[in-house]
């Protein structure tokens, strides 16, 4: 008896010492989040298309300055909203921040109205301040939208008040202005599913202030590259174009939690098969 209990022993030893030496665990990868809906729509999706494929993935919300700077510091693994134009002051801070693909093209940042209010271009803004209260909407002054509002209107010689807010704060008070059809100005940007749903209309940018389009990429740290091909396969594959993007957009803009989120981008993933096993396989 004693001999078949030491086979019984021996035996499950060996089954433990071999489950041991399968697959090694997959190590954690870190995705900084800026509380912006392209940033909070592309991280969910990386999340779970990373989870899918048995990593560990932990999201750590940042302000986009410090997104950059724990990049560069090698603190960060991934930041999936990096445009290329509107963030270059910190893309030139950090110049060995990886490139690992193009995830949308044709963004554009300026100055929006909604479709009721009669102007149409920037520059006839100076005409009667008082039309729009002399006030421009606006998100965080660091976010590449507000810096180059600034620029812009230096360009066009109009005094206005910057009024900056977090990003849901500015939705809120889109609609609350919308819903009393009061005049208003907003830096604005595309892709956004604001510009669509609260129908709003790019101001002419007869001067050029605000540059050409730009494109949205996924950036990782130094080195990202060489240690996870696999991810870096994974993720260049990724791309939208403008429909796609603005019914993902339009599908997280409820999303208010981490578990709303994370349950949206696995709908998104759910209801494109074919498009998510490109980019998997």
């Amino acid at each position: 008896m004693k001999s078949f209990f030491s086979k019984i022993t021996l035996a499950l030893s060996v089954i433990l010492i071999l489950n041991s030496c399968g697959e090694p665990a997959k190590p954690k990868i870190t995705i900084g989040n800026e509380e912006w809906a392209v940033n909070r729509a592309l991280t969910y999706l990386a999340k779970n298309l990373l989870e899918q494929k048995g990593y560990d993935v932990e999201i750590q919300h940042q302000k986009i300055e410090q997104i950059y700077r724990n990049l560069g510091h090698g603190h960060l693994d991934l930041y999936m909203d990096a445009w290329l134009k509107g963030h270059d002051v910190y893309l030139f801070e950090y110049p060995d921040l990886v490139d690992l693909g193009n995830v949308y093209h044709g963004c554009q940042f300026g100055l929006a109205v909604p479709s009721y209010f009669h102007i149409d271009s920037i520059s006839q803004l100076k005409r009667d301040s008082s039309e729009y209260g002399n006030t421009v909407y606006g998100v965080m002054k660091d976010a590449g939208v507000m810096i180059s509002t600034v620029q812009a209107l230096k360009v066009y010689d109009l005094n206005a008040q910057i009024y900056n807010m977090d990003e849901d704060q500015l939705i809120e008070k889109l609609q609350m202005m919308i819903d009393k059809k009061e005049n208003f100005v907003t830096a604005a940007w595309k892709p956004h599913w604001k510009i669509g749903y609260f129908d709003l209309k790019f101001l002419k940018d007869t001067s050029g202030a605000y540059g050409t389009v730009d494109e949205i990429h996924i950036v990782g740290r130094e080195g990202f590259d060489t240690d996870h091909p696999e991810i870096v396969s994974m993720l260049s594959k990724i791309y939208f174009n403008d429909d796609l993007l603005s019914s993902y957009l339009l599908m997280m803009k409820d999303a208010k939690n981490e578990e709303q989120r994370i349950a949206t981008a696995r709908e998104f993933i759910n209801q494109n098969p074919d498009l998510v096993s490109t980019w998997l396989n």
